[in-house]
């Protein structure tokens, strides 16, 4: 049987470290509960702000994205998280880590 745990809260605009840390506190509680999946509400990691410029977008290698790699991985938990990602135009991408 396959378990998804989701995440339902708002995070806060900009806020990119604090809101890495509270996926992977949920990534670890989801992973104690035998959870095999983790979803996020949308655009998580930056927060929900359609204004954000390419600048603040998330690039590929961006950090955030790789320490919530590194910490799924570990916890042998997969992550579903959408992200405002930099490109001609800032769009939302569709991240399954």
């Amino acid at each position: 049987m396959f378990k998804l745990a989701i995440l339902q809260m708002r995070s806060e605009k900009r806020a990119y470290d604090k809101n890495t840390n509270t996926i992977i506190d949920y990534m670890k509680a989801a992973s104690e509960n035998n959870a095999d999946m983790l979803l996020l509400p949308e655009c998580f990691i930056t927060g929900y702000d359609l204004s954000i410029s390419n600048d603040l977008a998330l690039s590929d290698d961006d950090n955030h994205i790789n320490k919530l790699c590194d910490t799924a991985r570990e916890l042998k938990i997969g992550l579903i998280a959408i992200a405002l990602k930099k490109g001609k135009q800032n769009h939302k991408t569709l991240l399954l880590l």
